[in-house]
């Protein structure tokens, strides 16, 4: 599993974190938007959509907080795909599912580039002040 999710460091974790944030309430917003559109006809279906839209909602909010594992990493991708899911109910939802999966996938793997790029400028740039050092006796 360590290959597919590797332990998310620093800006893996950032990227994700605000990726997952700012669906949070875009698909707040588009439960709200599917119970309007099903309530005239059917108020049981519109109250369901809109229970499920939430939990999809929370959902996100949780593997936000849980970035930081490689657990989290995995939630977030099977909040991508219930979004992705949703398109089947309300059919706007593949453009939101397409924009923040593409995000989703973007900070994951440029986060990772952004990480092994900050730690071999940390390597070659050695301590940052020369009280960091290690003393030699």
């Amino acid at each position: 599993m360590s290959g597919v999710f590797p332990a998310p460091r620093r800006m893996t974790r950032r990227l994700g974190t605000v990726v997952l944030a700012g669906q949070a309430p875009v698909l707040f917003l588009a439960a709200l938007g599917a119970w309007a559109l099903v309530r005239v006809g059917d108020p049981s279906l519109a109250a369901r959509y809109f229970w499920v839209g939430l939990g999809l909602t929370v959902a996100c909010v949780l593997a936000a907080g849980l970035v930081r594992t490689r657990a989290g990493i995995a939630f977030g991708w099977l909040v991508q795909l219930a979004t992705l899911a949703c398109a089947l109910v309300l059919r706007p939802m593949i453009v939101v599912a397409l924009i923040f999966g593409g995000l989703w996938m973007v900070a994951l793997v440029q986060g990772r580039k952004m990480d092994d790029l900050s730690e071999r400028y940390a390597e070659r740039a050695g301590p940052a002040h020369p009280d960091d050092e290690a003393p030699t006796q």
